[in-house]
């Protein structure tokens, strides 16, 4: 039996979760954000879909396309996992043409 490469995920509700990603160095290089954010989903009973959150490491939002080792991701990284939340700016606040009347 070879080596098991693992993440550390800190979860939503702040519970830390050691998720196996892959069996061999060759899988683990090959592994991609996306592939890691659908284990997650499918180790963890009612994970919201993968499009509604995003992983975290070293203070940078990683890219589902983005290969582990692309990030300077290796085994037993420390990953945190946060909500993507819906949200924006209003541009015709900010460029509102007409001047408030006060």
């Amino acid at each position: 039996m070879g080596k098991k490469y693992q993440l550390i995920v800190l979860g939503l509700r702040q519970e830390r979760i050691v998720l196996d990603v892959a069996d061999s160095d060759h899988e683990f290089k090959k592994m991609n954000v996306q592939q890691v954010k659908e284990k997650l989903s499918e180790r963890i009973p009612g994970c919201p879909r993968t499009e509604d959150f995003r992983l975290i490491f070293a203070d940078k939002q990683l890219n589902d396309n983005q290969k582990l080792s692309e990030c300077g991701i290796k085994n037993k990284s420390s990953v945190m996992m946060v909500l993507r939340l819906p949200g924006g700016i209003n541009k015709s606040v900010l460029f509102d043409s007409k001047p408030s009347e006060r």
